[in-house]
């Protein structure tokens, strides 16, 4: 996985690569090592920082473009989450985007809560996921405009350079159980195909199943949603 302290940000906030030349290097010798792809966290308190649906893809642009450069390939995992409360380095976390935590600061219920009464603002309540708390709208659709975004934007790296797309909600696998759910997309015909053994029928009866028996299970079904939604079946 790339290291979360590979990105900073410039004086306006943006983020940029950290010592370009220095990863050049290294992203070469492990491909001189055998190595086949590295695996890297697309984070939503990057791209969508500022404001709803300002999406700033930069970052990821130049990064895959040296990975892709390098010879590897890459696992993407797209992660809805901050990692600040897990991390060693408190500073040198993501968090979530700038306008939902200012969004927070007014409605602590968006977040879980413990049986203490403190809460975690490390991702979203499932609570939320169909009340329009979010610029008017809600976490699931704030979920589906990113994974459009991201699917527009590297249209031409999916199924060649990036062959793995996963999906993270939370840290410490709690509901970050689709990071190691894999979905392998081919492009064809400018068409998305799964490459997973069930069919995409298959896949909606296991959602509606899986999210009638646990609440808990939202990654499951964020995972399912992105496979049909990749394939164009979900609207």
């Amino acid at each position: 996985m790339m290291p979360v302290d590979a990105f900073c940000s410039d004086g306006k906030g943006r983020p940029r690569i950290r010592k370009i030349k220095a990863l050049t290097v290294a992203l070469k010798a492990l491909k001189l090592a055998g190595v086949h792809g590295i695996a890297v966290e697309v984070w939503w308190g990057i791209v969508e920082r500022f404001s709803p649906l300002a999406y700033d893809w930069s970052l990821y642009e130049g990064l895959f473009k040296l990975i892709s450069d390098s010879g590897l390939k890459l696992h993407v995992a797209l992660s809805f989450h901050s990692n600040v409360n897990s991390s060693s380095n408190r500073k040198g976390g993501v968090t979530l985007p700038l306008w939902i935590i200012e969004i927070g600061d007014q409605n602590k219920h968006i977040y879980y809560w413990d049986q203490n009464g403190f809460s975690n603002d490390d991702y979203l309540t499932l609570g939320v996921d169909h009340v329009p708390l979010f610029c008017g709208r809600t976490a699931l659709q704030c979920y589906e405009d990113f994974l459009s975004s991201f699917a527009k934007k590297f249209e031409s790296l999916i199924g060649t350079v990036i062959e793995e797309i996963g999906v993270g909600l939370g840290c410490h696998c709690y509901t970050r159980t689709t990071n190691i759910l894999h979905i392998l997309l081919v492009m064809v015909d400018g068409s998305f195909l799964e490459s997973v053994n069930s069919s995409a029928m298959t896949s909606a009866c296991m959602l509606k199943i899986f999210h009638s028996c646990d609440r808990n299970l939202v990654a499951i079904e964020l995972f399912l949603f992105t496979t049909l939604f990749l394939l164009g079946w979900a609207t």
